[in-house]
């Protein structure tokens, strides 16, 4: 089981910056682990705007009578949240109000992985991923929400 450390990406830049995701902690409710990038992509001192990704992962059970393969399933999910913040203007007296959350851009992905499946299995699964998230097509989908036709 690896240890809990920092993560660092790359973002999308022209000449890429690596931005370190903190370990937070672990929401007990939930079980995922989140990170947040402390130093915001914009210059913002409100914690709101920090970027953060929440990681889990959950084994299968263990199987017995009645159990379905359903349950026989390993789950890796992995949430990338990044909050861009807003400043509604200025107030009357001429103070600038704290700033809201205008939007978020999130990417949520769950990786099932059975019980059964071998490691050169995962390995492909993992690979594939990358490669169709580093794909033409899908980039040209993901920057310029373009739509597949044919």
């Amino acid at each position: 089981m690896p240890a809990v450390a920092s993560i660092a990406l790359l973002n999308g830049e022209g000449t890429p910056v690596s931005h370190t995701f903190a370990p937070l902690g672990q929401n007990r409710e939930t079980g995922f682990w989140w990170f947040e990038d402390q130093s915001p992509r914009i210059a913002s001192t409100s914690m709101m705007g920090w970027p953060r990704i929440g990681i889990r992962s959950r084994r299968a059970n263990d199987g017995g009578p009645g159990d379905s393969a359903k349950s026989r399933i390993n789950r890796v999910e992995f949430i990338l949240a990044l909050p861009s913040l807003e400043t509604l203007g200025t107030s009357d007296s001429g103070l600038t109000p704290p700033p809201t959350i205008a939007y978020v851009d999130r990417v949520k992905k769950e990786f099932l992985l059975p019980a059964r499946d071998a490691l050169a299995d995962r390995k492909d699964l993992l690979a594939y991923d990358k490669n169709i998230c580093s794909n033409a097509i899908f980039l040209d989908m993901i920057h310029n929400l373009t739509q597949l036709y044919g």
